[in-house]
């Protein structure tokens, strides 16, 4: 939703609309596109990292040509996206260095992870769901589980200034909304129309990511053509790699949090807020 709502803001901005917006850029991390890389690059991906055997890659390649790995249709290709399920189901999606556990009740299905999609919002009825699971202590869904408790204490709703009767029950990744999802095909058009406009945008992705590889999200910053200012570095925090980077034209910046999962702030806190704040503070990574 970030880069159709920045460019929402700018095509205002172009059209003197007021309230004018000061709009000096985004942020978007490990961003869902609804585009086809989003899950196809997950194939590849799982193999370089060694998840994948060569031989059911090369099947993978073999069997689906052409084809979205979410949806196969033709049955040798479903065959072996079904043995590819099997391999990552063992895993975490969101960051396969960590152990495998419930993600927290918020997020819609526990067994199998929802599919990341891009979508608008139409309203809809709905009603609160319940708390969340208890996790194991080990698992980095528990923060979920204390930030469910801490934010719904009372005391800490009347410090906070909720008003009593506005906010039933808060949720770390809500899905409650009254507003039913209708997907849009694709959210790279909407980065593309930002950046061409020259705002600066950062992308970051954690490279443990399965849900949304950092490879996928590179491949489609490639299909936008830009000049690279800045060929592929390390950064560093406190002497070791955060990461890595790449600055592009039109005032583009990507970068990785190395060891950091679909939230690379929970994961990895201290290379995150460096990366923030050094492109907040127009500073080089």
């Amino acid at each position: 939703m970030v880069p159709i709502v920045a460019l929402k803001i700018a095509e205002g901005i172009e059209a003197a609309q007021h309230p004018l917006i000061n709009l000096k850029g985004y942020i978007s991390g490990n961003p869902v596109t609804g585009a086809l890389i989003d899950g196809n690059s997950r194939v590849s991906y799982s193999h370089g990292m060694g998840i994948l055997s060569d031989e059911l890659f090369e099947a993978i390649q073999r069997s689906c040509p052409g084809e979205d790995y979410k949806h196969p249709k033709t049955g040798p290709c479903i065959e072996q996206i079904e043995l590819l399920r099997g391999v990552l189901d063992e895993l975490m999606m969101d960051n396969f260095l960590t152990p495998k556990c419930e993600v927290e009740n918020s997020w819609p299905v526990l067994s199998k992870p929802r599919e990341p999609h891009r979508s608008i919002l139409e309203r809809k009825s709905t009603e609160l769901q319940t708390p969340p699971h208890v996790p194991d202590i080990t698992c980095s869904t528990y923060t979920g589980y204390l930030a469910y408790h801490w934010a719904n204490d009372k005391d800490v709703r009347k410090a906070l200034h909720v008003k009593e009767g506005t906010v039933k029950e808060w949720l770390i990744c809500r899905s409650d909304f009254s507003y039913d999802f209708v997907s849009i095909p694709s959210s790279i058009p909407y980065h593309h129309g930002v950046i061409k406009r020259g705002y600066r945008v950062l992308i970051m992705s954690g490279d443990h990511d399965i849900l949304i590889p950092y490879s996928g999200t590179l491949e489609w910053i490639e299909s936008l053509n830009l000049s690279t200012l800045e060929p592929w570095r390390s950064w560093h925090v406190d002497g070791q790699v955060g990461g890595y980077t790449a600055r592009y034209s039109k005032n583009l910046t990507f970068a990785t949090v190395k060891g950091g999962g679909h939230e690379p702030a929970k994961d990895m806190s201290k290379e995150s807020f460096a990366l923030f704040r050094r492109w907040i503070s127009l500073q080089p990574l």
